[in-house]
This record gives C-alpha cells, structure tokens and sequence, in this order.
C-alpha cells in the first residue's frame, strides 16, 4: 500500500532561495516556481546573534516581494524553520507567474 503525501506551499525569498542548504536539510530540492507575494515588502529590520542583518516581510500595501514557491511536506517546513532563526511561519495569499517583470 502506497503512502499518500500531502504537500503544503513554502515561500522562500533572500537567501533561503538558495538550493544547497536546502539539499542538505531536507535530502532533496522541491519542485519550486516563482512567485510574487503582494502587499508585503522586504525589510532588513531583524538582527542576528553576530549582530548581522536578517531579512523579513513586512506588510505593505503598495509593495510585494518575489521569490520561489516550493512544494514541501509539512515535516519539511518544521525542518527549514528551525534553521530559519526567529521564523514565523504564517498562511498568506501567493500569485504564481512564469518570472517577474523586467526581467529576462
């Protein structure tokens, strides 16, 4: 009997785009498409322990921020938010488009 697997959308932007980590977490890359969350921005207002930057969303109504939509299990997402300092991960609204605008 087959196991039935029930994928949930994960959106990533900054340097959670990047593959390898994720290779490394989650013994695989999702299967991932851009996409373009309205009505948030991208801010640098959180600090890390090392006293670094670290990019967040914030809502705005006039902005919207670009980045990849992947396809993950829900114990996926637990495993990338743990090594996502401070994550809060939180249901939101996402439109999917084949690249941004001005973009080649």
């Amino acid at each position: 009997m087959s196991t039935i697997r029930h994928f949930l959308r994960y959106f990533a932007y900054g340097s959670n785009l990047c593959t390898a980590p994720k290779k490394r977490r989650l013994g695989r890359v999702p299967e991932a498409a851009i996409a373009q969350l309205c009505s948030y921005r991208l801010v640098f207002n959180k600090r890390s322990e090392d006293g670094t930057g670290k990019a967040n969303l914030v809502p705005h109504p006039n902005h919207s921020v670009w980045g990849g939509i992947y396809s993950c299990t829900a114990a996926e997402i637990e495993r990338l938010d743990y090594y996502d300092e401070g994550a809060d991960t939180t249901a939101m609204h996402l439109s999917k488009s084949s690249r941004p605008q001005g973009r080649p």
